[in-house]
């Protein structure tokens, strides 16, 4: 996020940075995504001209090796449903006073 974490720990609650992470689990962003979108751009031109026996170029054919690993799998629907109930809280019920 670009700030000191113990700054970041004084200005947003433990809540905040749930969310952030359950969002980044969801819309991933940061150095490695953007070096995925710079591949998709990369191997759509080298595929485009490729020779016709030459194997097509994956995006992360051109993603430096040090964030090969790093860049985030397509999630299954299981991974979202999980991510889903993970952000759903459920807040407690205000008691009815007596009388």
């Amino acid at each position: 996020m670009g700030i000191p974490i113990k700054r970041l720990l004084k200005e947003i609650d433990s809540k905040d940075i749930t969310d952030y992470i359950a969002y980044y689990q969801i819309e991933p962003f940061g150095t490695e995504q953007d070096f995925l979108q710079a591949g998709i751009v990369a191997s759509t031109v080298a595929n485009v001209n490729r020779g016709k026996n030459t194997q097509p170029f994956k995006p992360q054919d051109f993603v430096p090796s040090s964030f090969k690993a790093k860049i985030v799998k397509k999630q299954s629907a299981e991974d979202m449903k999980f991510m889903f109930q993970q952000m759903v809280v459920k807040k407690p019920k205000k008691e009815k006073p007596n009388g």
